[in-house]
C-alpha cells in the first residue's frame, strides 16, 4: 500500500465525514424509497459504531434501491475505513461513472481513486452479451467491467449466455491494467423440429394449460421471503440482546460481547428492512397482478406458509 492511500485510510478511521445525502426520485416505487432510507439508516449507524464492512454493504444496497451517486461514494468511504481498498476503488470509480456528486466528493473520489490504483492491479474483462463474471469481490457481473484487485494471480469465471463455463488465470502487478477476453460462442443451426411434433394440436388432442401469472407467483414469493427475513432478524434480534446483557454482566468489562451486540443489532436491522421491503413489493405485486388466485398465507417465528389453486 503506498504512503498515501495509508494516509488516506488513517484519516477515515480517524473519522472522515460520509456524504450522508439522499436525493428521493418520482419515478421509484415507494416501497424502493422506504428501503432505500432505511438502509442508507442502517449504513450511518453501522459506521458510527465502526462496522465499516456492514456500513459499506448497507449503502451499496441503498444505490441498488434508489440509484444516486451519493450511495456508491459513502461505500468507498466505508470500504476504505475497513481496509478493503480494492472494494473502495471500485465503488469510487462507479460513483463517477454514475455522475450526481456534488464538486467536493467527485475531487475526493478522484484523489482517491488515483491513489489506490499505485498500488492495486486493474482487470478489464470483455465477453459477448449476457455474459456473467465472476473476479474476487465481484461475483454474477455483466461484462464487460473493470475490477481493481490487489496485486498477483486471479481467477476469472465467465458463464456465457449458453451456460458454458470458462476460467482464466489474470495475473497482475501494482499499478498494472490487464485485458481478459472471453470467445464468442459458435452459433448451433437449429433444426426443424419432426412433422409430427411441428403439426398443430388436432382436435381431441390435450393442449398445454396455461400456468399461473407470473406476477402472482412473484408477489406470493415475495410474501413468503418477507415471513423468513422476520424470523430470521427475531432471531438475531435475541442473540444481539444475549450479547448485550454478557456485556452487562461484566460489568461492561467485555469488550468483544459489546462489538458483538453492535453488530447484531445492525444486522437486525438490516433484515427488518429486508423483511418490510420483500412484503410491500409482495403486496404490489398481487395488487396489480391480472387475476387474484384463492391462496391463504400464515407466517411465524419459523417462516411463511403459501397454500391455495390458481
Amino acid at each position: 500500500m503506498s504512503c498515501l492511500a495509508r494516509r488516506s485510510l488513517h484519516r477515515r478511521r480517524a473519522g472522515v465525514a460520509l456524504a450522508l445525502v439522499l436525493v428521493g426520485a418520482a419515478s421509484v416505487a415507494r416501497a424502493d424509497e422506504r428501503s432505500a432510507a432505511e438502509s442508507f439508516r442502517v449504513g450511518t449507524a453501522a459506521y458510527a459504531l465502526g462496522d465499516y464492512r456492514a456500513a459499506a454493504l448497507a449503502f451499496e444496497a441503498c444505490y441498488r434501491e434508489q440509484a444516486h451517486a451519493a450511495s456508491l461514494y459513502n461505500a468507498g468511504q466505508s470500504w476504505a475505513a475497513a481496509g478493503a481498498l480494492p472494494r473502495a476503488a471500485d465503488a469510487y470509480a462507479a460513483a463517477l461513472r454514475a455522475e450526481g456528486l456534488n464538486e467536493a466528493q467527485a475531487t475526493s473520489a478522484r484523489a482517491h481513486l488515483r491513489a489506490y490504483e499505485t498500488s492495486l492491479g486493474r482487470v478489464e474483462v470483455t465477453a459477448p452479451a449476457g455474459t456473467l463474471v465472476a473476479l474476487e469481490h465481484v461475483d454474477r457481473a455483466s461484462a464487460p467491467l473493470l475490477v481493481h484487485v490487489t496485486p498477483g494471480e486471479h481467477a476469472v469465471r465467465a458463464v456465457l449466455a449458453d451456460g458454458q463455463a470458462i476460467t482464466k488465470i489474470a495475473r497482475v502487478g501494482p499499478g498494472e491494467r490487464i485485458t481478459i477476453t472471453f470467445p464468442t460462442p459458435a452459433k448451433q443451426e437449429q433444426q426443424a423440429p419432426p412433422a409430427s411434433q411441428a403439426s398443430a394440436p388436432r382436435g381431441g388432442e390435450a393442449r398445454p394449460h396455461a400456468g399461473p401469472s407470473g406476477l402472482l407467483v412473484l408477489g406470493w414469493s415475495a410474501i413468503g421471503g418477507a415471513g423468513l427475513a422476520g424470523g430470521a432478524a427475531i432471531f438475531l434480534g435475541a442473540r444481539g440482546l444475549a450479547a448485550r446483557d454478557a456485556f452487562d454482566a461484566s460489568g461492561h468489562t467485555d469488550q468483544a460481547a459489546r462489538d458483538r451486540a453492535a453488530s447484531l443489532r445492525v444486522w437486525t436491522n438490516v433484515t427488518w428492512a429486508t423483511a418490510g421491503a420483500l412484503g410491500a413489493a409482495g403486496v404490489v405485486l398481487l395488487l396489480v397482478a391480472p387475476s387474484r388466485p384463492a391462496v391463504k398465507a400464515s407466517v411465524s417465528l419459523g417462516g411463511a406458509a403459501v397454500s391455495g389453486s390458481f
